[in-house]
């Protein structure tokens, strides 16, 4: 399941904006068989987290794994690993990141736009956000080791007849 709700509020020529997204997966059957990577949820990038480069923002060994792994080589000569790591030249080296994404996810963004000229507006906004294993996991603390992700920036958009078009800086 997975839900949202958004609101926005006129103040003078600008808008203040804000959503709520949340989300839990439910896994049934044997407990070895897990949810297939392209059903989880993710966090990052330009709706949710922005200060965080897309789909990478989770915890570090659960939902991302950020480290480079070492795989058997099974061609001819040596591995990839050979080069940068002499020790390990029977393997090959897949550098991270490794999305592997959750089973629970919440997210909330906070903007406040406001016109420069013509078509031409800017927005400074506020985002958290995070993904956890399971749904059971979900809590509201703000960052610590499985908290909340908080993430803050400003943009410039430019509202053409197909939609905005923007570019944001979060960190």
């Amino acid at each position: 399941f997975s839900g949202q709700v958004a609101g926005f509020r006129p103040i003078g020529k600008a808008v203040l904006a804000a959503s709520a997204r949340f989300g839990g997966i439910f896994p049934y059957g044997p407990s070895d068989i897990q949810v297939p990577i392209a059903e989880r949820f993710f966090a990052g990038g330009e709706a949710t987290g922005r200060g965080f480069q897309r789909d990478l923002l989770g915890i570090p060994g659960e939902t991302v794994d950020y480290d480079t792994r070492a795989t058997l080589h099974t061609g001819s000569g040596d591995g990839s690993c050979a080069g940068r790591y002499p020790d390990l030249k029977a393997y090959d080296c897949n550098a991270g990141p490794h999305i592997v994404g959750g089973n629970g996810f919440l997210a909330v963004n906070i903007e406040y736009r406001f016109p420069i000229f013509g078509g031409v507006g800017g927005t400074v906004f506020y985002d958290l956000a995070q993904v956890w294993k399971d749904f059971s996991d979900i809590n509201v603390r703000l960052e610590g080791d499985r908290g909340l992700r908080q993430t803050a920036g400003v943009g410039l958009h430019y509202m053409t007849p197909i939609g905005p078009l923007r570019v944001e800086y979060g960190i």
